[in-house]
């Protein structure tokens, strides 16, 4: 596989330095050392977080206003055509949605580009853009079997389907803990319970459900304390919830943090009530640091929540009962033999089966054949 020569364009149109962008850093890092003859262009556009902060690989900086501006496929048009007459092979790999899902596919049948879709997402999507997006598409990427299901259902063919789960890195992720840092941080008491709910403000993450069981939970867990890591357009609004519900004491919101791998590991439990869900990163991430989950398993998380071994599933209808009876079960588990055994395993599983160099060795089997196929 080292020997896997041409170059792959990766179109990266997400604007933060996280989700779809950290797993395109991710793979890069991977491809570089699984396969140093392969050429790896980024293209991003010029005001992300992407192409500003990592460093290490060729990158290539867009401008352009929003993901309907025709001049996205402009420039892509030209960018192909530049690197198509310095090496024989080259495919595009799409990566994200926001134009890049649009005017990539264009940009690559216009320049006879063999063209490569990761689908991150499990929203539904009109029957046109299906067509246009995936009919000519030589392989499409799905991280979960329920993104791999929803794309069949558009007609994707199986022999041009693939999953190829998202990964962790392992090494950053880790169980090491800094309690006192943690304490301090989050001022928090040595008696707290720390439970983490790492979501963009998003309606389908659930967070409106999580304010509803804080007062369940509290009555039985009166040191609980709820640390809420992210930003979105619902966050003032849950805020303002927890503010009626009187327990906004009892929550921290910290917003987006770059230093998630030390917080993580600190946490007494992760809760993830996911109404829809690609696959659940942040789960797969507390799991690296074995900290024990509490999650659906809707979407994705099906492929990583199993009752009682590597989670705690929540039920179809999470109601705040559910979570509040959920959460407190791990929080009162005296002789940790449930959590145990759940974190080992899940612990297991991420390191086994969603390691950065598996998905890159994935990705390069794709490459490959691809390669073989249109070249």
């Amino acid at each position: 596989m080292k020997y896997l020569k041409g170059t792959v364009i990766h179109l990266e149109t997400g604007k933060n330095f996280y989700g779809g962008a950290l797993q395109v850093f991710y793979l890069l890092k991977g491809l570089k050392k699984e396969a140093p003859n392969l050429k790896n262009i980024l293209v991003a556009p010029r005001d992300s977080a992407i192409v500003n902060e990592v460093q290490g690989f060729e990158k290539v900086a867009i401008s352009y206003m929003g993901e309907a501006d025709p001049r996205l496929f402009v420039k892509l048009v030209a960018l192909l055509k530049r690197y198509r007459a310095k090496d024989d092979a080259i495919l595009l790999h799409i990566h994200s949605r926001r134009g890049a899902d649009l005017w990539g596919p264009l940009a690559a049948l216009f320049t006879h580009t063999p063209y490569l879709i990761t689908r991150r997402v499990d929203n539904p999507e009109p029957r046109a853009i299906q067509r246009l997006k995936y009919k000519k598409a030589q392989r499409v990427v799905a991280i979960s079997s329920a993104i791999s299901r929803m794309l069949a259902s558009y007609g994707v063919k199986a022999s041009r389907l693939a999953i190829i789960p998202s990964a962790v890195d392992t090494r950053l992720f880790s169980k090491n803990c800094k309690k006192s840092w943690f304490r301090h941080e989050f001022n928090l008491r040595p008696e707290d319970k720390a439970i983490g709910v790492v979501a963009q403000f998003i309606e389908r993450k659930g967070h409106g459900l999580i304010i509803e069981a804080i007062p369940r939970i509290l009555r039985l867990e009166p040191s609980a304390r709820f640390l809420f890591l992210g930003r979105g357009p619902l966050l003032d609004d849950i805020k303002e919830k927890a503010r009626r519900s009187g327990i906004y004491k009892a929550c921290r919101f910290a917003g987006f943090r770059r230093d998630i791998h030390r917080i993580i590991p600190c946490l007494d439990c992760l809760l993830h009530p996911a109404l829809m869900e690609g696959l659940g990163v942040a789960v797969l991430q507390a799991m690296a640091c074995m900290v024990p989950v509490v999650a659906t398993d809707r979407g994705g998380l099906r492929d990583i929540v199993f009752h009682e071994k590597t989670a705690l599933r929540l039920p179809e209808e999470e109601l705040p009962q559910e979570i509040a009876t959920a959460v407190s079960r791990i929080l009162a588990d005296s002789n940790g033999e449930l959590r145990d055994n759940m974190v080992k395993n899940a612990f297991q599983m991420v390191w086994k089966e969603f390691s950065i160099e598996k998905m890159a060795r994935a990705y390069m089997a794709l490459y490959r054949e691809i390669f073989s196929e249109a070249y």
